[in-house]
């Protein structure tokens, strides 16, 4: 037979508090393997660098004329700026 088990601090046969520190130390240990999960970098998504290389996506800007190109800098630069 199974030892006895020691009185709960109540008297009254009531081990919650020991099943409350159970699931706090379980969620706890998940909780730190969601965290780290969280840090998993995945090999496939490094860009290795080349010199002088750019691997970006196209500037869309590089399509359009000097003019409308000049335009649409200004607007952004006016859309940062106004404030200061």
């Amino acid at each position: 037979p199974p030892p006895p088990r020691a009185p709960s601090p109540d008297g009254r046969g009531n081990h919650g508090s020991m099943c409350m520190k159970t699931a706090i130390r379980v969620l706890a240990v998940l909780g730190g393997t969601a965290l780290l999960a969280g840090c998993y970098d995945d090999d496939n998504e490094v860009t290795v660098h080349e010199p002088g290389v750019y691997k970006g996506d196209t500037d869309p800007l590089l399509n359009k004329d000097a003019e409308a190109r000049a335009a649409t800098l200004e607007e952004r630069f006016n859309l940062v700026q106004t404030d200061r």
